[in-house]
Parts: C-alpha cells; structure tokens; sequence
C-alpha cells in the first residue's frame, strides 16, 4: 500500500504503513527496502541509504535496494 501512496504525496501515511508493515515482518527484504524508497521520496537519504544496506545485509543480490542505495548515495 505504501508504494501506491508516495506518488500522490501521502508521505507520512505511506511511511505509516511501512511502519505496520514491518511490525509484522521485520525481516522481509521487500518492505526494509520499500522503507528505503519511502524515504528517498521524503528526501531522507541517510535514512533511506540505511534501510536498503540493511536489506542488503539480508539479501545482497536484490536489485531493488541496489537500485535505491545507487540513488541515495547520488
């Protein structure tokens, strides 16, 4: 639900979500990841750099969060 709120600009409701989410799941890559995403999008880079190397850290070869670290480190 998250990645559907970010481009209408529901940001603190998108990162709500992710919230939720990850007391639900706190080792699921995809939602450390989205969190990660989330964050770019809140202009939060270090935060949003954390969340994909600690996604990473889980899974090294998932594009998703090789994609976003890239972005946030740009």
């Amino acid at each position: 639900m998250a990645l559907y709120l970010l481009p209408l600009g529901r940001l603190d409701e998108a990162l709500r979500e992710i919230d939720v989410a990850l007391e639900i799941a706190p080792q699921s890559v995809r939602i450390i990841a989205s969190a990660g995403w989330t964050h770019l999008y809140r202009r939060r880079y270090d935060l949003a750099a954390g969340s994909f190397r600690k996604a990473l850290a889980l899974d090294p070869g998932f594009g998703y969060a090789k994609a976003g670290l890239a972005i946030a480190r740009a």
